[in-house]
């Protein structure tokens, strides 16, 4: 209620206002808004550059901050209260978007498996089954959006479709995974919510579409 009858003060005019009530909203709101701006290029550029699940989100925060510093300073300039306001409107909604796109992920990922599942998944071509050798969480299979299918013993992996699979393993599973069974190269590890490693390997080979570039390249250089 406070806040809706200042801002409507503030419509109505600033003549009937303090000088000193006019330039702490101005500057209270230039200043807010430079330091979302500086917050969203430096902690935004380097979370986009370090983790994919975040670039987009990053990207259009960072993108969001330029216009809206903009304004806010624009506003000061010529006095416009319209114009603050709605930076601090502005400002509010980009809060809003990274408190759902980061803070939200990032606090279910201590009592959820969704982050990690999503960051295993895109490891692996869409569709692929994911094999492992014990169970994991449900949600954590949901969560990858790939099949995942439990082997009975490590040796079964090679007699899966296809000629390259991919694997979900403990740290200790991999270290010592069995010589009978199929060899396997890491792809990468990840750390759950405790801090413990996971490791996603696959079996050697080429991928298909890279068999495929390797197959054409070489009809190219038998034509030449």
């Amino acid at each position: 209620m406070a806040a809706a009858a200042g801002s409507d003060r503030l419509i109505g005019g600033l003549e009937t206002i303090a000088p000193g009530t006019r330039r702490w909203l101005s500057g209270t709101v230039v200043v807010l808004t430079l330091a979302w701006a500086v917050l969203a290029v430096l902690g935004g550029g380097y979370l986009a550059a370090a983790v994919s699940y975040y670039r987009t989100l990053c990207i259009g925060l960072i993108a969001a901050s330029v216009p809206l510093t903009v304004l806010a300073v624009r506003s000061a300039a010529k006095r416009d209260p319209r114009g603050s306001l709605l930076a601090v409107f502005a400002l509010a909604v980009c809060l809003k978007v990274a408190h759902w796109g980061y803070y939200v992920p990032e606090w279910n990922y201590r009592y959820s498996q969704g982050p990690w599942g999503r960051a295993i998944g895109q490891w692996v071509p869409p569709r692929w089954p994911i094999y492992t050798t014990h169970a994991w969480p449900a949600d954590l299979a949901f969560a990858t959006e790939h099949p995942v299918r439990q082997l009975v013993s490590e040796r079964h992996l090679e007699y899966q479709p296809g000629t390259v699979r991919f694997v979900l393993l403990l740290q200790s599973e991999f270290e010592n995974w069995p010589e009978q069974a199929p060899k396997l190269q890491k792809v990468a590890d990840f750390q759950d919510e405790y801090g413990a490693t996971r490791v996603l390997a696959r079996t050697p080979g080429d991928l298909p579409w890279i068999a495929a570039a390797r197959s054409r390249g070489a009809e190219v250089e038998a034509d030449d």
